[in-house]
């Protein structure tokens, strides 16, 4: 197990600025998934997670990467933001396949509250993009 000197969340967020091209797709595996909190069900594909990414980057008004831990092939990111006025802490956990591609995206935020309002803005900016059935 180690603990990145740089600061916390740097090499994610690197991969998270480039949602959107090919150069952050080409770090997922094509059935890469992300599950979070906020949502019903799993979000499939780099395409679709690069987009939840784009939605949410505008619905904090503050976020900060607070510890780091590699173990493996997972990386553990713990973090505080603010949603809303409202303060939100989180657990993002990032496991690699043997090749280094990302697989899969863990995302949990608390207190449920604050979710359910955070899920619910989601729903709004990425109506045309992911079905009901995400939201229900």
């Amino acid at each position: 197990m180690t603990t990145d000197t740089n600061a916390p969340g740097t090499a994610w967020m690197q991969i998270v600025k480039k949602k959107g091209t090919s150069d952050f797709a080409a770090s997922f595996t094509a059935d890469a998934s992300l599950q979070t909190s906020a949502l019903s069900e799993a979000v499939v594909g780099p395409a679709l997670i690069g987009a939840f990414f784009t939605a949410t980057s505008t619905m904090y008004e503050d976020f900060v990467f607070t510890a780091e831990t590699v173990d493996g092939a997972k990386t553990y990111l713990e973090w505080d933001a603010t949603h809303g006025g409202k303060p939100v802490a989180g657990t993002t956990i990032i496991t690699r396949n043997e090749s280094g591609l990302i697989n899969n995206i863990k995302l949990f935020q608390s207190p449920f509250p604050v979710v359910r309002e955070f899920s619910s803005g989601l729903q709004e900016r990425l109506a045309g993009t992911l079905g009901q059935d995400f939201f229900s």
